[in-house]
């Protein structure tokens, strides 16, 4: 029986030092906090599918799915944020109006089943005529930088 005792502590011992979430002490607490856990980012960032939200030529169907390939300032982008896609082939910039994920802070927590954008040009106007999804109320906080496109959309959650 002790023989039995010292082999368990040494091997308990031996592999405490060369485990790495192994602190010191037994306690079970100890091997969570010692894992790091970090944030999921809500958004889009690179290489994000997205969903094209106006009529526009880009937004027919086709065999590539359309994906984020450069955030402007930042590195993960949310309602309101410019964003450059690839669609059909071409570069376009777009507006995110909405995320799949929600995005922290906002006071009504509305889910998307993707990621919706709205095509733009140089000028900050939008290409297409009419924008097929209702817009969360969160980006009416833009309206001064994008009140062309707010004007297209009938819907509003």
């Amino acid at each position: 029986d002790k023989m039995d005792g010292l082999i368990k502590l040494t091997m308990c011992s031996r592999w405490r030092s060369i485990h790495p979430l192994w602190n010191t002490s037994l306690n079970t607490k100890s091997i969570h906090t010692s894992l790091n856990l970090s944030k999921m980012r809500s958004g889009i960032q690179k290489l994000t599918t997205v969903k094209i939200a106006d009529n526009s030529e880009a937004a027919k169907p086709y065999k590539l799915t359309p994906k984020c390939i450069h955030v402007y300032g930042r590195q993960t982008a949310n309602v309101g944020d410019k964003i450059l896609i690839t669609a059909r082939g071409e570069m376009w910039k777009a507006l995110v109006l909405a995320t799949k994920v929600p995005t922290p802070g906002a006071s009504p927590r509305v889910r998307y089943d993707g990621n919706y954008v709205a095509l733009m040009n140089n000028k900050n106007e939008p290409i297409g005529t009419r924008i097929k999804i209702p817009l969360p109320s969160s980006i009416r906080k833009h309206s001064d930088n994008y009140s062309k496109v707010l004007a297209l959309c009938k819907k509003f959650l």
